[in-house]
């Protein structure tokens, strides 16, 4: 089974999310369209975050000429400003960047990053 442009490019956010999204937002992605609960309906966005505030935000993520659909326009009303339609990684870091800095938070640096992923767990004190 090959993956479609949409899959790679959710891949590929997912990817970058991990890496360089900073602690204090709590985020969740759909599989290409598939949702795992039950409860929630096709036209779920593609990413969903939680503010430190406990605000919801979602992106969803599209290729080439693809638009939203009529499901996804009239959620899109209903959330407003909450909502945003992203075509590339530089599109959804730019709105969380202006989602994020409400609350003082940025992006980290590829040191930041790397620092992260490659933490020891300290031993503590016995």
């Amino acid at each position: 089974m090959s993956l479609s442009s949409e899959e790679h490019l959710q891949a590929h956010v997912a990817t970058m999310l991990r890496a360089y999204l900073p602690d204090g937002i709590w985020w969740s992605a759909s599989l290409s369209g598939i949702r795992l609960t039950p409860h929630l309906q096709k036209k779920a966005p593609d990413l969903s975050f939680v503010m430190p505030s406990g605000v919801t935000r979602y992106i969803e993520l599209k290729v080439g000429k693809n638009g939203l659909t009529d499901e996804q326009k009239a959620l899109q009303a209903t959330l407003g400003g909450r909502m945003a339609v992203c075509r590339s990684w530089p599109e959804v870091r730019d709105q969380l960047a202006a989602w994020m800095a409400p609350y003082g938070l940025r992006f980290l640096t590829d040191t930041e990053s790397f620092r992260r992923e490659n933490a020891k767990p300290s031993k503590g004190i016995a």
